[in-house]
């Protein structure tokens, strides 16, 4: 631009542009998460789980009533996490078998988290 020329700069609802202030633009860019599901698992994992959670009561059955999830669906069985956060023993083992599993299917995991609400204590694991 030449010497003496206005640049014709405004912003929406401000007015107070001076000499020597700074200016800054940025673009806002939507950025597709990739999300990996697991749904391979061994028997014997499985069935260790299984034993576990049945150990400590957190998987009820209701074939006569189903139980609606939040998602809406009905289900005679119903798995509830939150169980582990009581069990901590418990909560290891399963934790620590899942982050294990996963290691082993994706060695180039970076991160391992627990989502609400049930898979919260499974983000601390140690493993």
């Amino acid at each position: 631009m030449s010497k003496g020329y206005d640049c014709g700069l405004q912003i929406k609802n401000y007015n107070d542009i001076k000499e020597g202030d700074i200016i800054e633009a940025f673009q806002e860019v939507a950025v597709k998460k990739k999300i990996i599901i697991i749904m391979e698992i061994t028997a014997s994992i499985a069935k260790d789980i299984a034993s576990t959670l049945l150990d400590i009561e957190a998987i009820k059955l209701s074939p006569e009533v189903p139980f609606t999830w939040a998602s809406g669906w009905k289900s005679p069985i119903y798995c509830d996490n939150r169980m582990l956060l009581s069990f901590p023993a418990a909560r290891e083992k399963v934790a620590l078998t899942m982050s294990q599993f996963i290691k082993e299917k994706y060695p180039n995991v970076q991160l391992i988290a627990g989502v609400a609400t049930g898979a919260i204590g499974m983000g601390n694991a140690r493993g």
